[in-house]
C-alpha cells in the first residue's frame, strides 16, 4: 500500500465510526493519525491491534510497577517514569502511523 492509499482510508468519511473510531479492514496499519489533532488513533478493523494494544498498556504501566515496590519512589519520580514510559509510546506511535516505507 502506498502513502497515498493509506491517506484515503484515513480521511475517508465512511471508516471513522462518529467521527472517532476508525474501523478499516483494508488499512495494514494499526495506529493511524487522527484526523484533527495531533495525535494518533488505534485501527479497530486491524486483528493486529488486539495483540498489540495490551503491549502499548504494559510499556505504560511497566515502569510504575517495576520501580515503586523495588525502590520506594515518591509521587514526583512516578510521573516522571510515567512521562518517560508515554513519550516511548509516542515515538513509537508516530513512526507506525506515518505509514508505508
Amino acid at each position: 500500500m502506498t502513502r497515498e492509499q493509506a491517506e484515503a482510508f484515513r480521511t475517508n468519511d465512511k471508516y471513522w465510526w462518529f467521527g472517532v473510531v476508525y474501523i478499516c479492514k483494508e488499512d495494514p496499519r494499526f495506529i493511524v493519525r487522527n484526523r484533527w489533532f495531533f495525535a494518533w488513533t488505534w485501527n479497530f478493523g486491524n486483528l493486529k491491534m488486539l495483540l498489540i494494544l495490551p503491549i502499548f498498556i504494559l510499556i505504560f504501566i511497566s515502569p510504575v510497577l517495576i520501580f515503586t515496590p523495588a525502590y520506594g519512589l515518591d509521587a514526583k519520580e512516578v510521573v516522571a517514569i510515567t512521562a518517560g514510559a508515554l513519550l516511548v509510546l509516542v515515538i513509537i506511535a508516530n513512526y507506525v502511523a506515518s505509514g508505508p516505507r
